[in-house]
C-alpha cells in the first residue's frame, strides 16, 4: 500500500473532513485557498502541522469572528521550552497586527 492510500483511508472515517489532492504543486497558500473555495462551512480554520490545539482554543476565536465576520483571528501562541520542554502560557507571539501596506 502506498502512503497516499493510508492517508486516504484514515481521512474517510473522520467527520466533516475531506481530502483534496491538487493535480499539480501550487504552494501552501494556494492549497489553503483551494480549501477555502471548496469549503461549505461558515468558518474555515487552518492549523499548521506543528500546531497542537488545546482544549477550549476554538471557542474564543469563533466568538471574535461572530462579532464581525471581517475579522481575521489568530490565537494566542504558547511555547514549549527548547531546553527543558516546559509549557509556557503566552510565551509565544503576542498581539499581532498589520496594515494593508504591510508596514511600508
Amino acid at each position: 500500500a502506498r502512503l497516499q492510500d493510508e492517508l486516504s483511508n484514515y481521512v474517510k472515517v473522520l467527520p466533516k473532513t475531506r481530502l483534496v489532492r491538487l493535480k499539480e504543486r501550487r504552494g501552501l497558500m494556494m492549497a489553503r485557498m483551494e480549501g477555502v473555495w471548496r469549503s461549505t462551512a461558515e468558518v474555515t480554520v487552518f492549523l499548521d502541522s506543528h500546531i497542537e490545539a488545546t482544549k477550549g482554543w476554538l471557542e474564543p476565536i469563533l466568538a471574535r469572528i461572530k462579532e464581525d465576520k471581517r475579522h481575521v483571528v489568530v490565537p494566542s501562541i504558547d511555547t514549549i521550552g527548547a531546553d527543558d520542554l516546559e509549557y509556557r502560557l503566552g510565551g509565544g507571539l503576542g498581539v499581532l497586527g498589520f496594515s494593508w501596506t504591510l508596514g511600508q
